[in-house]
């Protein structure tokens, strides 16, 4: 009985994963950010999510919700993504860090850059 509950939670969690994999090639676009995507162009910008747009973050208490949730979301993914920065917060490797430069830079979209 046990490892059936187990079974199905960890089939619960990649079906979770896949899910949010496919939320979130569905709400991105790319941007071209230079440098700032790293030798590999291997980080997203999302600058939409749910259809709307991320730069009313201050504007629209849902569109709030909806970035804090979604930020948060990419904090708990693992492995943890190397870079996570958006009008939620700046996040380096799950750690918030505080940086006027990134974050007057991160306040219309959230770049995402995965872990190792």
């Amino acid at each position: 009985m046990l490892r059936t509950n187990c079974v199905i939670k960890i089939a619960a969690l990649a079906l979770l994963s896949v899910l949010f994999a496919v939320q979130l090639f569905a709400e991105q676009r790319h941007r071209c950010a230079g440098t700032g995507h790293g030798k590999n162009a291997n980080a997203t910008d999302i600058d939409k999510i749910d259809g709307k747009a991320v730069s009313d973050y201050d504007k629209d208490p849902e569109v709030k919700r909806m970035v804090d949730a979604y930020q948060a979301r990419l904090n708990r993914i693992l492995p943890t993504p190397a870079e996570n920065y958006g009008p939620a917060g700046l996040y380096r490797a799950g750690k918030k860090i505080s940086n006027a430069k990134l974050s007057a830079n991160h306040t219309d979209h959230v770049h995402f850059r995965p872990g190792r």
